[in-house]
């Protein structure tokens, strides 16, 4: 499995929209077995996703997201955590102990029960 997450300073980086650099983490039963650092399209949000797709990432991590970039995002196969904050190796941890989603590193005015995205229409 391929967990890309954005980065910036050492942090998920704040928008994925205009994010330039990418972590991809290859993890096997939990557990990291590798990573590469990529820079990503500049041109579109649209083709940082179709770029995520054809490194085969099946999860992405990242601070806010737009609606639209998400959704195409999720109909590309990747299942999106977004509206993530903090440093980025304690996010990875977080994400193979399946502590991610539990509002701890929620972006600020975010929560675990509402994407920010979807204004309170998606629970989770």
């Amino acid at each position: 499995m391929k967990i890309a997450l954005t980065v910036w300073n050492e942090r998920i980086a704040p928008v994925f929209d205009v994010a330039g650099r990418i972590l991809i983490f290859e993890v096997s039963d939990k557990q990291q077995t590798g990573e590469i650092s990529a820079v990503l399209p500049s041109e579109s949000a649209e083709a940082k996703i179709k770029f995520l797709t054809e490194l085969k990432v099946d999860e992405l991590i990242c601070g806010a997201i737009s609606c639209q970039v998400r959704l195409f995002a999720e109909a590309s196969g990747i299942k999106v955590y977004g509206f993530i904050a903090g440093n980025y190796r304690k996010i990875i941890v977080a994400w193979c102990q399946n502590r991610l989603e539990n509002g701890e590193y929620a972006m600020p005015g975010c929560n675990k029960r509402r994407r920010c995205c979807r204004r309170g229409n998606n629970k989770t």
